[in-house]
This record gives structure tokens, sequence and C-alpha cells, in this order.
């Protein structure tokens, strides 16, 4: 992972913590893939002290292929070293819309579907055949 998707990631992370939903570390380390450590030390570095949480019950995503879609759309964005904000630019939509929709719990109409599949440089087609394979 670069350093630049690393501070967006990191970024996300402190969102996550602070954005009223308040995920506790555990959470934020499952979601993320990293150690409880990891987490407590970025959120460190950006200057949070992290307060033990009760975790709460995890949204689950609407279904698989929502799943997978948010997937290819995140790893994209991370790979390119895009921030949510510019990534949403691009797709035409809200930053919240489109961490939802990375994390399969939002939506998406065939416009919507369109503007992923010209982002993340994958033919639509092709984009379909990928979030439906194994669905």
């Amino acid at each position: 992972m670069t350093q630049v998707s690393k501070e967006y990631r990191n970024k996300d992370i402190l969102a996550d913590y602070d954005d009223g939903k308040g995920m506790a570390v555990r959470e934020l380390a499952s979601a993320y893939g990293l150690s409880d450590k990891q987490i407590k030390n970025i959120l460190k570095a950006q200057g949070v002290d992290s307060i033990p949480r009760q975790p709460k019950v995890r949204e689950q995503s609407i279904s698989s292929v929502h799943a997978r879609l948010g997937l290819h759309l995140y790893d994209y964005r991370f790979e390119k070293g895009h921030s949510d904000y510019y990534a949403a630019n691009q797709i035409n939509l809200s930053t919240l819309k489109l961490r939802r929709i990375e994390r399969g719990r939002q939506e998406v109409d065939l416009l919507t579907l369109q503007d992923i599949a010209a982002y993340t440089e994958t033919p639509l087609d092709d984009l379909v055949r990928k979030i439906y394979a194994n669905g």
C-alpha cells in the first residue's frame, strides 16, 4: 500500500471513529483488516485518544452482490490513491453515498453502476459479471 493510500485509509478510519456512529476499535480493526493496536496507533497519530466503546451491531451489506461491488470500488480507489472526495466527484455521488456503496449498504441504480464502471475503468459487462460471480 502506498503512503498516499495509507493516508486516505487513515482518514477513513478517523471518520468512522468520529462520525457519530462511534465504531469501536475492535470493529475498525475488523473492517480494515488491522490489529487493535494498529488502529489505536492510527488514532493516536491523528491526535485522537481511543476510548472504550461497546461495539454496535454491525450493519450488514444488502447482499453479496452489493458487497462485491463495494469491494471493487474500494480496492480501485485505494489502488489509485484517490480520496473519497475525489472518487465521489468522479462518480457524481456524495462522499457519504460513496462510502455506503463501498460497504455494500447502498442500493445502486443503473446510471450509478455505469458511472462506477467508468471511474474504475472496467467495462460495464465485465463489472456486472464480476459482482454477480458466485452470487
